[in-house]
C-alpha cells in the first residue's frame, strides 16, 4: 500500500480556467484521493484530452491502490502529451508498486536526464523507494541517491528533499545523519511557515532520536 509519507505535497499547482480540476488538486493534495478522483473525472467529461486531469485521475487512483484503472489514466495522459514529466514519473511509482524495477528505474534515470528534472516526481519516488512497506520493493540505497540528487539541484534548501533523504539514511541505520538531516530540514519548514510540515518532520525526528526507521512505525 502506498503510505501518505510517500507522497510529495509541494509543487503542483492548479491550472487557470479548471475550476473543476484546480478543486481536485487541492483535495488531492490534502489526502482525500476519492473526491480529487471524483472532480478529476468530471474535469474529462468536457475535455477528453485534457492530459494533466487524466494524470491526476490516475495518481490519485494509484494512492487508492488502484493499480489497473491508474495505470490506464497515466497511460493516456502520456499518449496525449508524451512530454509531460509528471506522468511519466507517476508512471514510474506505479512499476516500483508492482515490483518492476528494471522498467521503473529506467524512466527515472531519462528523467534524470532531462535539461529540468520534474522535482516533485524525483522526490515521491525517492520517497518511496525509502518508506515502501514491501521489502521487494523498498530499496533505501537507490533512494538516498535520488535524495541526494534533489539536495544537489535545491542546494540542500529544500525540506522535502532533506526529509527524505533522513528517511533513507535512518533505513540504512544511518541514525546520526538522520537526525542531522531532519533537523535542518525542520529549521527550513519552520522559517517557511509551513506547519503541517513541520509536524511531520518533527514526528520523523522522534523516531530517529529512538534509532527507529519510519518503516518501523505502524
Amino acid at each position: 500500500m502506498l503510505r501518505r509519507f510517500g507522497r510529495t505535497r509541494w509543487r503542483k499547482t492548479p491550472i487557470a480556467g479548471s475550476p473543476i480540476h484546480n478543486l481536485g488538486v487541492v483535495l488531492q493534495a490534502q489526502g482525500h484521493f476519492s473526491e480529487a478522483e471524483a472532480h478529476f473525472r468530471s474535469a474529462l467529461q468536457p475535455r477528453p484530452d485534457y492530459y494533466e486531469a487524466e494524470n491526476n485521475l490516475g495518481e490519485s487512483l494509484l494512492m487508492q491502490d488502484r493499480f489497473n484503472e491508474a495505470e490506464e489514466h497515466i497511460d493516456r495522459s502520456i499518449a496525449l502529451n508524451p512530454g509531460y514529466a509528471a506522468s511519466r514519473w507517476n508512471k514510474a511509482l506505479l512499476y516500483a508498486h508492482q515490483r518492476k524495477k528494471e522498467e521503473a528505474y529506467a524512466i527515472v534515470q531519462d528523467g534524470l536526464a532531462q535539461s529540468s528534472v520534474y522535482l516533485d516526481g524525483l522526490n515521491t519516488f525517492a520517497r518511496f523507494l525509502a518508506t515502501a512497506d514491501d521489502s521487494d520493493v523498498r530499496d533505501p540505497q537507490t533512494a538516498e541517491l535520488l535524495a541526494r540528487r534533489g539536495c544537489e539541484l535545491t542546494h540542500y534548501f529544500n525540506p522535502y528533499f532533506l526529509d527524505t533523504l533522513a528517511a533513507a539514511c535512518a533505513a540504512q541505520g544511518c541514525y546520526l545523519e538522520a537526525r542531522q538531516l531532519a533537523s535542518r530540514a525542520l529549521t527550513i519548514a519552520s522559517s517557511l511557515e509551513n506547519d503541517e510540515l513541520e509536524r511531520e518532520i518533527a514526528s520523523r525526528l522522534k523516531l530517529y532520536g529512538s534509532n527507529k526507521a519510519y518503516a518501523d512505525h505502524s
